[in-house]
């Protein structure tokens, strides 16, 4: 039985009264992922059925604190749990919900340490690899940060388009030193929450954000999907629907308009698809600045975009540029031709 298989098994153990049953494959599943909701949801109330409030007041507990603005949650807790454990549980439930204060539907924020500096990550979902990575003491995409060191200079800008929690930013940030300047550009506004946090949790001044969606045009309305984690279990790996008519409305900018100061030494493009419009709408400032620039090319997302790479190559010649190497298989370093 596959992970998913079993989920839908949950429903019906419960439904036919098989409530420990129910509990131990709900236990089976959380040994998988820890957080996951409807495997705490049927454990909660197994336990509960069963009569053993303490475990299932434990169960909503972990439940409550994933979402905090949830009341009916948050009652379930107090329901079940000793009066003794409820101003505990009262203290973290409201640290959490002033954590995602503006998100009131999305999970809330674990801090955790890293190399890169203290950073918060969504506590779901588990299967998120940047969030397990910095979770776990890592640096996701290493080889890029590598790559990068090699040309950003103190007192110079970097620019991380498609920053995401923010990790490549922070160590921009100390290439760039005190003097210097990173551009993070994060188009999802959950996301550039968690970014600004990051930011602010280790005291960072020279991190400007930029919560926009880049294009090749400023000022349209895109639409930016609310994660389903159903094709992809990673934030990072969502971005903009070029097709959809709803979703959360995200303006565009080009890269050229947001009066970035130079030198501009590094940038990186990773924005799912729409990476050569990050580029297109970055030409004039590229020209100017002649820097290296990593981009991501995938495949499965240039049908929705109506680019191939061909298209990419093209523009690359355009700007009077060559492919020096390929990092990880999917990101393509670019630099100015040699003369």
């Amino acid at each position: 039985m596959t992970f998913d298989e079993a989920v839908m098994e949950l429903p019906k153990l419960f439904e036919g009264k098989k409530f420990s049953e129910c509990a131990e494959l709900s236990k089976a599943l959380l040994k998988v992922q820890p957080h996951h909701p409807p495997a705490l949801v049927h454990l909660a109330c197994s336990h509960e059925q069963l009569g053993d409030l303490q475990q299932a007041g434990n169960a909503f507990r972990i439940l409550s604190l994933i979402f905090p603005h949830n009341e009916q949650l948050a009652e379930n807790v107090v329901r079940t749990l000793p009066a003794d454990q409820h101003v505990l549980f009262s203290s973290e439930r409201e640290e959490r919900k002033n954590r995602i204060a503006k998100f009131p539907k999305k999970p809330s924020l674990d801090l955790v340490d890293n190399p890169a500096g203290k950073m918060f990550v969504p506590v779901i979902p588990d299967g998120d690899i940047i969030g397990q990575t910095i979770r776990q003491g890592g640096i996701f995409d290493i080889n890029i940060i590598q790559c990068a060191e090699q040309y950003i200079r103190p007192g110079t800008t970097a620019i991380d388009v498609g920053a995401n929690f923010g990790q490549m930013s922070l160590l921009f940030s100390r290439m760039v030193g005190p003097f210097g300047q990173v551009l993070s550009i994060e188009a999802d506004d959950y996301v550039g929450h968690v970014l600004a946090e990051n930011i602010r949790v280790n005291g960072i001044q020279n991190i400007r954000i930029v919560n926009k969606a880049v294009h090749n045009e400023t000022g349209n309305t895109v639409f930016f999907p609310d994660q389903d984690f159903v094709r992809f279990s990673t934030y990072g790996s969502y971005g903009i629907d070029p097709h959809a008519a709803s979703g959360r409305e995200v303006t565009t900018v080009k890269i050229d308009d947001l009066g970035i100061d130079g030198p501009v030494t590094f940038m990186k493009v990773d924005v799912q698809g729409c990476d050569l419009f990050a580029m297109e709408g970055a030409k004039n400032l590229i020209l100017k600045n002649k820097m290296p620039i990593i981009f991501e090319y995938e495949e499965q997302f240039q049908a929705d975009f109506g680019t191939s790479f061909q298209d990419y190559v093209n523009f690359v010649i355009g700007i009077g540029y060559e492919f020096v190497k390929t990092v990880d298989s999917i990101n393509y370093l670019i630099a100015p031709k040699a003369s």
